[in-house]
């Protein structure tokens, strides 16, 4: 089994009302939520996060009280990175640094959303053993 972090881009906008439920201002932010899981490969790991998405995984929603709602949704993925395997995970855990995460930009504004083909696990295959992708290892 393989660990994956799946980053994820996300809206958060924030609403107030007025005493009449009339909107008086929203303001929108983004930030990316980074999620550690296991797959046995590629295909299963994008189709794990795009269930997420699908499913609205990343939708939610509060109100801190009268007048107030801030709402959040997922925009799309902006990258899938593999890091160890399930196996190794616990020696690489215990490294000096232990186990290093892909690096993000910033999501102000907000991140790139990748395409399944832009992702960096699909990238990758690509670039190491062409079109066709690989056998696993």
């Amino acid at each position: 089994m393989r660990l994956f972090v799946a980053q994820i881009v996300v809206m958060l906008e924030d609403k107030w009302f007025d005493e009449t439920n009339k909107l008086k201002k929203s303001e929108k932010s983004y930030a990316i939520h980074s999620q550690l899981f296991a797959a046995d490969d590629e295909e299963t790991a994008y189709e794990k996060v795009q269930g997420w998405l699908d499913n609205e995984g990343f939708s939610d929603s509060t109100h801190d009280g009268p007048g107030d709602l801030t709402e959040m949704s997922a925009m799309g993925i902006h990258q899938i990175d593999e890091i160890v395997t399930l196996e190794q995970f616990e020696e690489a855990s215990k490294d000096i640094y232990g186990v290093s995460l892909p690096v993000f930009q910033s999501a102000t504004p907000p991140a790139v959303i990748h395409d399944k083909s832009e992702l960096e696990i699909f990238l990758l295959r690509r670039f190491t053993q062409g079109p066709e992708g690989f056998a696993d290892y």
